[in-house]
């Protein structure tokens, strides 16, 4: 949240990648790399910050998607959004 209270956008998109980039190689699915891949490539990086600036709810559903991980809980995972 530190990142977040500074608004340094450069650590938000960098911390937001770490995440979502460990998840993704948890689901070890190369149909959801590709996509990912191809996705990231076409946006620039303040839509990622965007995205990652509200730091509660985006904590909250970080937090969220891991347990679910963490349980095994696929359905669970699968079916997490952030709002």
């Amino acid at each position: 949240m530190a990142a977040s209270d500074a608004r340094d956008t450069a650590r938000i998109v960098a911390l937001g990648h770490e995440f979502h980039r460990a998840v993704n190689l948890v689901a070890d699915s190369d149909r959801l790399a590709r996509l990912l891949a191809g996705i990231v490539h076409q946006l620039p990086n303040s839509f990622y910050a965007s995205l990652e600036s509200d730091a509660a709810t985006t904590a909250s559903g970080h937090a969220e998607l891991v347990a679910a991980l963490e349980r095994r809980d696929d359905r669970r995972a699968r079916a997490r959004r952030n709002p």
